[in-house]
């Protein structure tokens, strides 16, 4: 069964890599024949991204939001293919970072340092990005998927230029173990595990409950903490600017920042997440 398992992982793998290789237009043309199949007859988690939107901008244009995440989502489908075969040199040239300096003097300091993002625009090349930095030792914190074979092609790219990923499982084997100065990497926006005692925060307009792992994590690591904000500036292509959080309330602070950004670009928040089950 084990070898079953592992030819399928590495069979699946290598189908999606070699249709990586297609240019980036190809590959859009593919996810809009996808995205117009799926609104015929498949209507991918529809109620959740229509109640989602609705509870979140009560005054704005649902149907016209709901229809650019639509068109965002599957563009980050074809995107996420890419991601394997995609050259450093397109990643440079497709993510700009705004303030590079910031995370340089951190590396140059011996800081410890942590990120805090969300899944927003393009976190995969968001990540593959950051990997590229000079001296930046980055682990990318990770929950483990239902899906093993997903779990396995997903971090298969992301560790192609040097990343490293640690499960939430391991982390806290990890912070005591590895005690070289690091980057830690957290997308922070899901809803966190019921074993996990979040924070509350007014957020859109609900009572949202928030990981505050990062916060705890960045204060016992004695890290400089930074909210990354990526926006999109025409298809396929992004820019990233690092926000320093000062204050002790960190989880709060990142809330915050992240209601800002998703009110600049609303249908580049990745909707379809069931965020407000309890």
């Amino acid at each position: 069964p084990n070898f079953m398992k592992k030819l399928k992982k590495h069979t699946i793998n290598y189908i999606v890599k070699t249709f990586s290789h297609l240019p980036i237009s190809r590959l859009y043309l593919f996810s809009t024949l996808i995205r117009k199949i799926n609104s015929f007859f498949f209507k991918y988690r529809h109620n959740t991204i229509t109640k989602n939107i609705k509870n979140s901008f009560k005054n704005e244009s649902h149907s016209k939001i709901s229809k650019k995440f639509s068109v965002h989502f599957f563009n980050l489908i074809a995107e996420f293919i890419k991601s394997l075969s995609i050259s450093k040199n397109d990643i440079l040239e497709r993510v700009q970072i705004k303030n590079i300096n910031e995370i340089e003097k951190q590396i140059k300091n011996e800081k410890n340092i942590v990120f805090i993002t969300s899944h927003f625009c393009n976190w995969e090349w968001l990540f593959l990005r950051i990997s590229l930095i000079k001296n930046i030792f980055l682990f990318g914190i990770y929950q483990e998927q239902s899906s093993k074979v997903f779990e396995f092609i997903i971090n298969k790219s992301r560790t192609r230029f040097g990343g490293n990923l640690v499960s939430t499982n391991n982390l806290k084997n990890f912070l005591f173990k590895k005690k070289q100065r690091k980057t830690l990497f957290f997308v922070s926006d899901q809803l966190p595990p019921k074993n996990n005692r979040g924070l509350k925060i007014n957020f859109l307009g609900q009572s949202t409950v928030f990981n505050k792992i990062p916060e705890r994590v960045s204060k016992l690591t004695k890290s400089v903490v930074f909210y990354i904000e990526m926006l999109e500036t025409k298809r396929g292509h992004y820019s990233i600017e690092f926000k320093q959080i000062k204050s002790t309330n960190i989880t709060k602070i990142y809330a915050n920042l992240l209601e800002e950004t998703v009110g600049k670009q609303p249908e580049k928040w990745l909707w379809s997440h069931k965020r407000w089950k309890r």
